[in-house]
């Protein structure tokens, strides 16, 4: 079983990020293929190292093993802090 999510983590430890700005490019992104999607896909994006180490947990005690995290941003540095958030 997998998932699908949009990860934006600006700022380590658990300061939180800018999760709002996640969730407009993700809408944006996905708005072409209707309100519906663009909504319910853009309200999985997180925003700080905590919470994406919370949903991977959340998704862990359903039976989930494998997550695919999109980040929204052109930023290496977002790749480095969801990796230190999982592990």
């Amino acid at each position: 079983m997998f998932a699908d999510l949009a990860m934006m983590v600006r700022g380590a430890g658990d300061q939180d990020g800018d999760a709002e700005s996640a969730r407009t490019r993700v809408y944006d992104y996905y708005s072409l293929q209707g309100e519906d999607v663009a909504t319910l896909t853009s309200s999985a994006a997180v925003g700080s190292t905590g919470a994406a180490h919370d949903v991977v947990k959340q998704y862990e005690d359903l039976g989930v093993d494998e997550l695919f995290f999109n980040p929204t941003i052109d930023d290496l540095a977002e790749v480095e802090r969801l990796a230190e958030a999982v592990r």
